[in-house]
């Protein structure tokens, strides 16, 4: 698991909100729905629209300087 701005990564890449939905031994997802995939820039709203893996349905604008984690076991 690693720490990352949301900025800093690729588009289509993985990601997690927050460090507790991860196993800390084995690095792995706890809860599915948590699971976030960076999507694309919005220049109007300033921000990045990302939306849950499991339901692309719901989507979510985040700022630049959130800090996310990625590089985990799904």
């Amino acid at each position: 698991m690693k720490q990352s701005k949301i900025r800093d990564l690729e588009v289509g890449e993985l990601f997690v909100t927050s460090s507790k939905s991860i196993d800390p031994i084995t690095d792995e997802v706890k809860n599915s729905s948590s699971v976030w995939v960076k999507y694309y820039y919005d220049y109007t709203c300033k921000a990045y629209l990302c939306y849950k893996y499991d339901d692309i349905n719901h989507d979510k604008f985040f700022k630049g300087d959130k800090e996310v984690f990625f590089d985990f076991t799904f």
